[in-house]
């Protein structure tokens, strides 16, 4: 669940929290409870502006195995010349297990997204991503088109 608070028009700030279980787990074959608890914020800057942010803290447990600690983040910077065309900065950062010396992982996203209409979406996702320790860069360009109903 969430909780959010909007302390004024332009501002709103809250705290989630989720825990999942599956009795077979189909990555590792065994019973697995997952648990994501952080807290997020968005803000107007002016009348073209929204910056977002989001934080987690990840707990991951099974049975035969210790827990896992990690966090992930995410920071946003929406600016929309003119309705309907949404041009996005977004910095990430996923890293899921502090003590187990797994990779921390960041990535950059520069967005276009232009709303064609009520229901329509173009969008162009660049996507540079890298893990913090022992892996290459990698570049991505993602063109999507949605339509919903």
């Amino acid at each position: 669940g969430f909780f959010e608070w909007t302390p004024g028009n332009k501002t709103a700030l809250g705290v989630s929290s989720k825990i999942t279980h599956a009795d077979l787990d189909e990555g590792r074959l065994q019973p697995r409870f997952r648990h994501s608890h952080g807290f997020f914020g968005r803000a107007a800057l002016g009348k073209l502006f929204v910056l977002s942010a989001e934080g987690n803290f990840l707990f991951e447990s099974a049975r035969e195995n210790p827990w896992k600690m990690g966090t992930s983040a995410l920071l946003q910077l929406n600016f929309e010349p003119t309705q309907g065309f949404v041009v996005q900065g977004t910095g990430e950062f996923y890293c899921p297990n502090f003590r187990g010396g797994s990779a921390c992982q960041v990535a950059a996203w520069g967005t276009v997204n232009w709303y064609l209409g009520p229901h329509i979406d173009l969008r162009l996702d660049f996507i540079h991503d890298r893990a913090t320790v022992g892996a290459s860069a990698s570049n991505k360009l993602l063109l999507q088109l949605h339509y919903f109903l």
